[in-house]
């Protein structure tokens, strides 16, 4: 996973003449870097973001592997996509309008206008295997909240449930009087970043007429409502979590018994059958994340799910439902006659919806035995075994199977995805099937699957179940 990326794209040393590197390292006023402290540890990170597994656990529970998607074209060489669990309502309030403390949202600095190396010194050809980190490149820098006023703090995903893996980016830029006296990565830590620029840590202000030496671009929350912030899908995970391209860990895995895996020679080796995470500074600390890029967002809140309860009571009479104010994209949870409803509104601004259709034999359904609210997809259930029903002794293994309408990788594709469950015995007139000869799965298309709408299994107003499906903004 490439560290180099439009936001934080810099020079590389090999651009520069020595001559200029070694000319500007032995003049005076250069401003020391930031000293690295080491990684962050992930033993208190939800299950989701660890990769840790016991020694009772399957070794591939190491890996952050890819699963395989269905848009109606290729099953081999179909969409991938990776999982991170159940998404919750105010995961999906971008802007933080149901806050009640109103916070901002997690945000990032990107910083840009770097045009040397670390400490303005050669470090030579970065080694995946011997460099904790590139030297460079600027990485991004997650906000604690240490600047509450206008940038929201990050934190780590030690709950899944309060998590925010969606940031909101902060634009920052090395001026003329310091660009020359900085190197790219010398900022690890957002305390470092302000204070470079005046910033006064009692305080919490710039100096009069605003920052010095570096250039912010803060995002009001009116500029958020009207679409110009800019989002990344960048959930944080364990900074060695070998994440899988091919969806075989034998192939992609380290970890596995007899594994065949192809350790990368550099952050973004085409030919190694894995990849470590992009990087981030968190608190001064290195850490690691996923990039599945931009988050494409909707602004019109009756294009966004209603989640978020009202306290108005609503009911159903004469078949309709009434007390919710439906122009603005409310919705009432009951549809029973009898029994009162509340209304439910939505978020001012969230992320593109997609909808992943799955089966009810591969994945328990909300209600079914085993569902689990905060991972509906389990990763124990990314693969499973087929018997023939003709012959008990005759078995395969396949890998569960998501259908999308928007396949995952491309550009407008969104990392939430709105699951609906399908009764695939309801499915009888599907093209396709798989050219297996053990027990062939239909292969279905959204089309199919919507032309048979009593095969989906339907969901209560406000009921509906969403996850984190995101797509390597490599790939896109």
């Amino acid at each position: 996973m490439s560290q180099i990326n439009p936001l934080v794209r810099s020079i590389r040393s090999s651009l520069l003449p020595s001559f200029l590197l070694l000319s500007v390292s032995g003049c005076s006023g250069l401003i020391d870097p930031d000293p690295y402290t080491g990684t962050i540890d992930p033993s208190a990170f939800d299950r989701q973001y660890k990769f840790q597994p016991t020694s009772r656990d399957d070794p591939a529970l190491g890996c952050l592997m890819p699963r395989r998607g269905w848009d109606g074209t290729s099953l081999s060489d179909g969409p991938r996509f990776y999982y991170f669990g159940a998404l919750f309502a105010a995961q999906l309030d971008l802007t933080g309008a149901f806050d009640t403390s109103r916070a901002l949202p997690p945000s990032v600095y990107q910083l840009s206008g770097c045009n040397a190396p670390e400490g303005r010194s050669d470090p030579g050809e970065f080694n995946i295997r011997t460099d904790s980190y590139d030297k460079r490149v600027q990485y991004p820098i997650l906000s604690q909240g240490l600047f509450p006023v206008q940038v929201g703090g990050a934190t780590e995903p030690s709950a899944q449930a309060s998590y925010r893996p969606f940031h909101m980016v902060v634009q920052a830029s090395l001026g003329p009087a310091v660009r020359d006296r900085m190197g790219c990565n010398d900022v690890k830590r957002e305390l470092s970043l302000l204070e470079r620029a005046g910033w006064d840590r009692a305080t919490k202000t710039f100096p009069e007429g605003g920052a010095k030496d570096l250039d912010f671009t803060f995002v009001s929350r009116e500029q958020m409502k009207a679409g110009s912030a800019r989002w990344k899908d960048w959930p944080m995970v364990n900074v060695g979590v070998p994440v899988g391209r091919s969806l075989d860990p034998v192939q992609a895995c380290p970890f596995v018994t007899g594994s065949k895996a192809v350790y990368p020679q550099s952050l973004s080796d085409p030919a190694s059958s894995f990849q470590f995470p992009a990087q981030a500074w968190f608190r001064g600390l290195l850490s690691g994340y996923v990039d599945g890029g931009d988050v494409p967002v909707v602004t019109d809140a009756r294009k966004c799910p209603a989640l978020f309860d009202t306290s108005k009571v609503c009911k159903i009479m004469a078949g309709q439902p009434t007390g919710c104010n439906f122009a603005d994209g409310e919705v009432c949870t009951t549809t029973d006659p009898l029994k009162d409803g509340t209304c439910l509104a939505p978020p001012p601004v969230c992320p593109v919806i997609n909808d992943l259709y799955v089966s009810t034999v591969e994945f328990v359904p909300p209600g079914g035995t085993g569902y689990d609210a905060s991972d509906p997809l389990p990763r124990s259930k990314a693969t499973f075994a087929l018997t023939d029903p003709g012959d008990p002794t005759k078995t395969r293994k396949a890998d569960a199977l998501a259908i999308f309408s928007l396949a995952p990788g491309s550009k407008e594709f969104s990392p939430v995805c709105r699951v609906r469950w399908v009764d695939m015995s309801k499915m009888t007139a599907c093209a396709l099937s798989e050219t297996a000869t053990i027990r062939p799965r239909p292969l279905c298309t959204v089309s199919e699957i919507l032309a048979n709408p009593a095969a989906i299994v339907p969901t209560a107003p406000g009921k509906d179940v969403y996850v984190h499906c995101l797509s390597l903004a490599s790939a896109k």
